[in-house]
């Protein structure tokens, strides 16, 4: 392989031993990435337990090592990669959209919507735990006052 590389080489186009070096390194070198064709995002798919705003961070970080693709696969892969017993089906049911940046409003749209709804829960289980909290200090000063009159008493 690096015998085919060096005699595809343009004549008279390294000057000296340190340039060919620099060149055959910057060829061979191990640890360098080769980009992925684009037909690997076809394969990432949501997870089950996995929410939408995570699939979407994890999908558009494996877009990233894919050699450069079109706004159309893009679309396709991310679309064909949300999980089709998800809630967010459900709605592209009712829009479907038909470019990627459509895809994207309606899945920041739902994201939003899933995090309103997560803080909303958070702040009535604070609430429902704040009023088991007063009940039982409520049931603490009474046992205490209760407590007290026995010992005054005895």
């Amino acid at each position: 392989m690096p015998g085919d590389w060096f005699n595809k080489l343009p004549l008279n186009s390294i000057d000296n031993f340190e340039a060919l070096g620099r060149m055959f390194l910057t060829e061979f070198l191990p640890w360098r990435t080769r980009k992925r064709p684009w037909v690997y995002l076809l394969a990432i798919k949501q997870r089950h337990d996995e929410t939408l705003k995570e699939f979407i961070a994890r999908f558009n970080l494996e877009k990233m090592a894919v050699e450069i693709p079109t706004n159309d696969t893009v679309f396709a892969a991310l679309y064909s990669g949300i999980s089709p017993e998800g809630p967010l089906m459900t709605k592209l049911g009712w829009k479907q959209p038909s470019t990627l940046q459509g895809l994207m409003d309606i899945v920041e749209e739902f994201i939003n919507e899933e995090e309103i709804e997560e803080i909303l829960k958070a702040m009535a289980s604070s609430r429902r735990h704040r009023e088991k909290d007063e009940e039982i200090l409520k049931a603490m000063a009474s046992s205490r006052r209760h407590w007290e009159k026995r010992k005054r008493r005895g």
